[in-house]
């Protein structure tokens, strides 16, 4: 992990401020932004442009901006993991229950082929995750 940060001098004072995203101050402060993310320039901005706590502090306070304290800030649509999982018994073998939820995932296929958030997690994500249905 490559860390970021912003050297600045204040009254003779050597700052150095390790620099992370909007929502990355979201994660440590444990709030989610109620407003939309267009006062630290969409979405994309708010995931992947470093600024420092500082810039990050005046923008909550000079936009005005809704937060929700003691809680999971939430990703933009466009940045999250898909994943599908499937839950087997527990009473199978494994062959077995790599077999079932190929079943059940050929009927959750055949009835959301047209679904574009389908098309988008077979074009971009395809990951499975299987779980034991039981000790």
């Amino acid at each position: 992990m490559i860390t970021h940060y912003c050297l600045t001098i204040e009254l003779g004072y050597i700052n150095m401020e390790e620099l992370k995203t909007a929502y990355e101050f979201c994660l440590l402060n444990k709030f989610r932004i109620l407003d939309d993310l267009s006062a630290f320039g969409g979405d994309d901005d708010f995931m992947l442009k470093l600024i420092s706590s500082n810039t990050f502090t005046s923008t909550i306070i000079d936009k005005g901006i809704k937060v929700k304290t003691n809680s999971t800030p939430r990703k933009p649509v466009k940045f999250l993991e898909l994943r599908m999982y499937g839950l087997v018994p527990y009473n199978i073998s494994d062959t077995q229950k790599g077999i079932q939820f190929g079943h059940g995932n050929d009927v959750y296929k055949k009835l959301y082929s047209d679904d574009q958030n389908y098309q988008y997690f077979i074009d971009e994500w395809m990951t499975y995750i299987i779980l034991n249905g039981g000790l």
